[in-house]
């Protein structure tokens, strides 16, 4: 995926048992099935680019 750097981007990443759904500017990228882990905490990793994170917001599913 091809990202351009001088503009701002929405990433949203869902969580359904253990089904990941990934997307960014409202397409979908990709969506993975892992059941290894059942709970756990966010976390977010940049690498090779300086980066800023607004607006972020951890929810529950219903």
């Amino acid at each position: 995926v091809t990202v351009d750097v001088s503009r701002d981007h929405q990433l949203s990443v869902s969580a359904a048992g253990s089904r990941f759904t990934v997307s960014l500017n409202g397409s979908l990228l990709f969506t993975h099935q892992d059941g290894t882990y059942k709970s756990g905490t966010l976390g977010l990793r940049v690498t090779d680019i300086p980066t800023t994170f607004s607006n972020l917001r951890l929810t529950a599913s219903p």
